[in-house]
């Protein structure tokens, strides 16, 4: 991996070994942040297919595919035990419980997570070692802490993939053609031997990356579990496997600065601005103190990147002087007042790792607050913000003539939308209120010339709208339709596995024709084929007399290329068995088209 010239002198990542790096006594720490990795999860469903072989390990999970695992959530609660040991025991910051002082009640900490669930399930678990049992109020001993999450559509803090999807999908399809072939050629020995132990050769597909990254992934996950490693499976083979698909991570989503502001979205500006809160003066005493996110190691990363650090851990695969991330890995932020000034202490922590201070290159141990943040907002200056890098201007964000210092509230909105001025925003109010009750004489008075102008400005605003509905369907439907697709694949994957002279009847295929007829139905077109499984992994699939009966008599029609009339009116029909009998992908193709001309207007 080649780390462009601007990153250079945040090449390397200082970790000190000391528990707990000392302040000096004229300190005062003011605020604290956190942000956590989750835990251990279960693997994605996609290694059903990856690596057959390891189905014992996968059905050994107490949890569905992706999620948070029991290992994951006590490794969690050791997060929260590790905070209530520093700053509640021996830092005396937080209070015992989350209710806050007895004298003062209020809630001190504020918990969000991203969208995805074993995020939030993290967040809780962090919170049962944070506020153990007897904790809560008089009456319930227990603690539950309130946690936020968006919708996946609207999260943008933690990860901008769904606004910056078309970016991010480009730069994947020219590292995947570029960058990954190589160094998949050059591990093929190593790709080879674990192909052999999975029983399938997974790194061949349309999507080679992400293949390797899910059965590195699963077998970690088997470590984390307690279970056998897959037989054949030695630590060599996990240890490259390992450190080939860190690699991608590293190379796909941080070799510019460019990629870096658009792989972690949101976050760092969110960062910037609570920090700057935290330092206000004449703050509101009851505003919570501490703010605990959790997301992903793509953030993480990223963030250590954009402030110039790398993570090391100990034993774990390195590349070009970062390793990967314990699950349950957190960095936290200390805000510390020392006078009239504030600078950010860091420190880094994992269940499977000491309390580490952080030395970051371009800044001291102590590292002034405004320091800290110019690190952060000379890089999203250079690169821009990744609402423009994506293209990203929703058309509900204000737009009113008002003030000068109206019209920098505006900017700030727009840049930045989770950055608001409130006093400059009431100016913007003030003097907009009063022309609620003149827009009807206004209308009166418009000229022709005026009609047409605001007709322009309508079209375009309208044309801008559509773009944006049209593009949040898509790439909900997408992610909806590719996971129940998957799933339901797997599924027959695995019957068809067991018993592979038996058809397949209705009832079993049922949920596959459900989940490729949402392919069609919602205008997703192309962008799914990306994903579309290659032979020969289902090459059963297509050999219909073994996977449907021939109940209905449409063999010769699906053969001869004929797609039903109509494929926006679907029932358990003929339609759903010829789309099942359309794994063949010519004849999907052609499906495609037919869809183009049914959907194009109700969904662009």
């Amino acid at each position: 991996m080649r780390i462009p010239a601007i990153l250079a002198a945040f090449a390397s990542f200082s970790l000190l070994k000391i528990a707990n790096a000392a302040t000096t006594d004229d300190s005062e720490l003011v605020f604290l942040i956190s942000l956590s990795r989750h835990g251990s999860r279960a693997p994605n469903p996609t290694v059903k297919a990856h690596c057959p072989n390891n189905l014992p390990n996968l059905k050994s999970y107490s949890v569905p595919l992706e999620q948070l695992t029991e290992r994951g959530m006590e490794q969690m609660e050791a997060v929260g035990d590790h905070i209530r040991e520093v700053y509640v025991t021996e830092k005396g910051f937080l209070s015992p419980s989350f209710n806050g002082p007895e004298d003062e009640p209020h809630f001190e900490g504020y918990f969000r997570a991203d969208a995805a669930n074993r995020c939030g399930q993290s967040a809780v678990s962090m919170g049962y070692g944070l506020y153990p049992e007897g904790t809560g109020p008089d009456g319930f001993p227990k603690q539950p802490i309130p946690v936020y999450m968006q919708l996946f559509e609207n999260e943008h803090d933690f990860t901008a993939n769904g606004p910056c999807w078309p970016v991010i999908s480009a730069n994947n399809k020219v590292y995947t053609a570029g960058g990954a072939a190589v160094t998949i050629e050059k591990h093929k020995k190593t790709l080879d031997a674990v192909a052999g132990i999975c029983g399938k050769t997974f790194y061949n597909g349309s999507d080679p990356v992400t293949a390797i990254k899910d059965v590195a992934d699963m077998f970690l996950f088997d470590q984390d579990e307690g279970l056998d490693a897959t037989l054949g499976l030695t630590p060599e083979l996990t240890y490259d496997i390992s450190q080939l698909a860190f690699q991608h991570l590293l190379e796909r989503l941080y070799s510019t600065p460019e990629q870096i502001t658009v792989a972690i979205g949101g976050f760092p500006q969110l960062l910037v601005r609570n920090l700057k809160e935290g330092a206000t003066p004449n703050r509101n005493p009851e505003s919570p103190k501490y703010l605990s996110y959790h997301g992903h190691r793509e953030l993480m990363h990223g963030l250590g990147f954009m402030m110039g650090m790398k993570f090391n851990f100990e034993g774990l695969p390195e590349v070009d002087g970062s390793t990967p991330l314990h699950p349950a890995s957190t960095l936290f932020f200390e805000l510390h007042r020392q006078g009239s000034e504030y600078f950010v202490q860091l420190f880094v922590w994992s269940p499977m790792s000491p309390r580490t201070a952080v030395k970051l290159d371009n800044c001291a141990l102590k590292c002034p607050l405004n320091d800290f943040t110019s690190l952060i907002e000379n890089h999203i200056q250079s690169t821009g913000p990744w609402q423009d890098l994506c293209n990203y201007h929703p058309v509900n964000a204000p737009t009113v003539k008002a003030t000068k210092a109206a019209t920098k509230a505006m900017n700030v909105v727009v840049n930045d939308a989770t950055i608001v001025e409130s006093k400059k925003s009431a100016t913007v109010e003030s003097q907009a209120a009063p022309q609620v009750d003149t827009v009807h004489p206004l209308w009166l008075l418009l000229s022709a010339f005026g009609l047409v102008g605001l007709g322009a400005v309508g079209a375009t605003t309208f044309q801008r709208y559509m773009h944006r509905r049209g593009y949040l369907q898509l790439k909900t439907e997408n992610d909806r339709v590719t996971d129940l697709f998957e799933q339901s694949v797997m599924d027959i994957v695995s019957i068809f596995t067991s018993k592979p002279d038996s058809p397949l009847h209705e009832g079993a295929v049922r949920p596959f024709i459900l989940a490729l007829e949402a392919v069609l139905l919602n205008g997703i077109k192309e962008e799914f084929l990306d994903v579309w499984p290659e032979a020969p992994y289902y090459e059963f699939l297509l050999d219909t007399p073994h996977v449907l009966r021939d109940d209905l008599g449409i063999v010769a029609e699906v053969q001869a290329g004929e797609p039903p009339p109509n494929l926006q009116y679907l029932g358990w029909n003929r339609s759903r068995s010829f789309l099942f009998l359309a794994m063949n992908k010519g004849i999907l193709h052609r499906a495609f088209e037919v869809q183009y001309l049914l959907c194009d207007d109700m969904h662009y």
